[in-house]
């Protein structure tokens, strides 16, 4: 009952401190007692039959003013219904003790009403502090016994009065005692409260900034990673672009040739490969991007057969071998045993191992080695593929396996690719339940034992592939290698064309007898400029921009046609260097790109480019470029 009282009066302070709310209640409380009190007091009143005005108009004030101040508690106006009770319970005190003529029981009852009133509302209302309630305690003090002195003196109180004055006395400050131990406890209560929140509101604080710290880190390294996904998948897209559009211009521009009749063409067997072999190159993107695509998708399958892998991996060291002896490096196998039999799906090993024979090929120079191990250790199958070559640095080792990366991203780097080979080798050795570890030393930190290894490890038997929903068994005699060796073999000749001879020599003087420098790294590109150009120019060669500029100040070429990427100085380097030279700024450069996307980069150069294709191109356009770029400067060629 008490509860729900205090609900209906107290609902506004549901929100509020602790402190507050503790202190509504107190007031309440008090102001129903004090109620009770005169209501006692009006009815012993009117029993007695003494209803006079000078006696029951005091009572009936006091109740209804605390009715009021009761209703202004319920309004939230605490501290007004505070000083209400206040004055209320004082005011009534007074009035009774100096103008009242009943003597023993209203002293009494007057007494009692004032001390809870002044000693513990005035504290209560007034003040918190210790202080502040200690010198109330004691003025109050000094006033009751005034007030009882005076009581004494004026009505003359008997033993008996005086006993009972007493003895009420006596319960009233057991009351006021019982209602200050109850505020104390709510101080204290409210202060450990306080103390409890300080400290919970400091843990959180604390696990909060902990938190952001954490989720700040967590952002910035998320952030920092899809920047470095962007950059990777930007030069992604850039080394697709190149070698997409040139092959595409060594099958397009030629053909093209061929039937406007612009050269005389022989439609040999020589041009035919030229076509295949770029072909074979699209072909091999298309087919590594299918496979990506598969892998994402979760449809990639495989079909497996129990095969010697020592055999098989063989037949590649027999296969590559001739571009090694053409490169003059040192191809060598060794097994611990001469037959191990693997259960695999022949066609992507034969990618796995077609990438490493490539890349060992590729950055092994002349006169290197390189050597492939196989063991047996129990269980499980170790194939080693070691070289001498210029090795992987140390900040890119750890993401040669990463789809998209690639260890030489600028503008200067010498090697070709779109770098999806390992990552793809890495996802076919993980689908046969292998592992493939690298390790390498830089040319840069090693200079005298530089190179690396790759470690691949292939589980023996077949039970590794039981319940694999995406394993199926070859049937019995099913071939499947004739799908891949054409293909296979036309990556090795590629390998073959693409191994690089020193600069072509000049070619015998053209009809017009202008000289033209190309710089390209590409040997094809290489060729195929210089038999569109012959006809007409002298033809001078460099593989790189520093190899074409030291040739460019040697032979003071009519024009230049110069590629973007390249090893060593980039075509931009290369612009810029001729550009600055005051012995060379007059010749007009012509820039080759397979990356749509700079051609904005090109056109804002400020040393300037006299002009630029994108590949694949249209021959009769090089041509018309040349012929509007030199037929003016003919009169003004610099010799030698």
């Amino acid at each position: 009952m008490w509860n729900k009282i205090n609900r209906f009066f107290l609902k506004k302070y549901e929100n509020t401190d602790f402190v507050l709310q503790q202190k509504s209640r107190v007031i309440l409380t008090i102001g129903f007692l004090i109620m009770l009190f005169m209501l006692i007091l009006i009815i012993t009143n009117l029993a007695r039959g003494d209803n006079s005005i000078s006696v029951i108009g005091p009572l009936a004030t006091g109740f209804i003013l605390n009715f009021i101040a009761i209703l202004l508690l319920r309004a939230g106006r605490f501290s007004i219904s505070a000083h209400l009770v206040l004055c209320i319970t004082l005011l009534g005190a007074w009035t009774t003790l100096f103008f009242n003529t009943n003597t023993d029981s209203l002293v009494v009852l007057d007494t009692i009403l004032y001390i809870p009133g002044l000693l513990v509302l005035t504290p209560l209302v007034v003040s918190e502090r210790k202080s502040s309630i200690f010198i109330y305690g004691a003025v109050n003090l000094i006033i009751f016994l005034f007030f009882a002195y005076y009581a004494k003196v004026r009505f003359n109180l008997s033993l008996y009065a005086l006993s009972d004055y007493l003895a009420d006395v006596t319960a009233a400050i057991v009351f006021i005692s019982l209602i200050s131990y109850y505020i104390f406890r709510i101080y204290r209560r409210a202060l450990h409260l306080a103390e409890e929140e300080i400290e919970k509101n400091l843990d959180l604080n604390m696990n909060l900034e902990v938190k952001v710290r954490e989720r700040t880190g967590e952002l910035n390294m998320a952030n920092e990673k899809l920047r470095e996904m962007d950059r990777i998948k930007s030069n992604f897209f850039s080394n697709l672009s190149h070698e997409i559009r040139t092959p595409l211009t060594l099958i397009l521009t030629p053909i093209e040739s061929a039937l406007r009749g612009e050269q005389e063409v022989d439609r040999d067997k020589g041009f035919l490969k030229n076509i295949e072999r770029n072909a074979v190159k699209l072909l091999r993107l298309v087919n590594d991007l299918l496979d990506i695509s598969k892998l994402e998708a979760g449809r990639m399958t495989m079909t497996v057969a129990e095969k010697d892998i020592v055999g098989f991996i063989r037949l590649y060291v027999d296969t590559v071998n001739p571009v090694a002896e053409l490169r003059r490096i040192s191809l060598g196998i060794a097994s611990t045993h001469d037959s191990i039999t693997l259960c695999f799906d022949a066609e992507k090993m034969d990618k796995v191992f077609m990438n490493l024979f490539s890349n060992a090929l590729k950055f092994t120079p002349p006169g290197g080695a390189i050597s492939i191990r196989i063991r047996d250790e129990g269980g499980r199958c170790i194939i080693e593929f070691e070289d001498n070559g210029t090795g992987i640095p140390t900040d890119r080792i750890g993401i040669i396996f990463d789809r998209f990366s690639q260890v030489d991203t600028g503008p200067t780097r010498r090697y070709g690719g779109t770098g999806i080979g390992l990552s793809l080798a890495r996802e076919f050795i993980e689908m046969h339940g292998g592992s493939i570890s690298v390790e390498s030393r830089f040319i840069d930190d090693h200079p005298e034992d530089h190179g690396t290894l790759f470690r691949i490890s292939l589980p023996t038997g077949s039970d590794h592939f039981t319940g694999l929903t995406h394993v199926r068994r070859a049937a019995a005699g099913e071939d499947r290698e004739h799908t891949f060796r054409e293909i296979r073999l036309a990556e090795i000749r590629d390998l073959i064309e693409d191994t690089d001879v020193p600069a072509e020599p000049p070619a015998p003087v053209g009809g017009s007898g202008m000289t033209i420098l190309i710089v390209e790294d590409n040997l094809e590109m290489r060729k195929f400029l210089t038999t569109l150009l012959e006809r007409r120019f002298i033809i001078h060669c460099a593989t790189n921009g520093k190899e074409g500029l030291d040739k460019a100040r040697e032979i003071m070429p009519s024009l230049i046609i110069t590629d973007v990427m390249m090893p060593v100085m980039s075509g931009y380097d290369l612009t810029r260097k001729i550009k600055e030279d005051g012995a060379l700024r007059h010749i007009p450069v012509i820039m080759l790109t397979a990356r749509a996307e700079i051609t904005e980069e090109i056109k804002e150069m400020p040393y300037g480019v006299d002009d630029f294709l994108i590949k694949p191109f249209s021959s009769s356009d090089l041509l018309a470029r040349i012929d509007a770029l030199i037929s003016p400067r003919g009169d003004r060629q610099v010799t030698r």
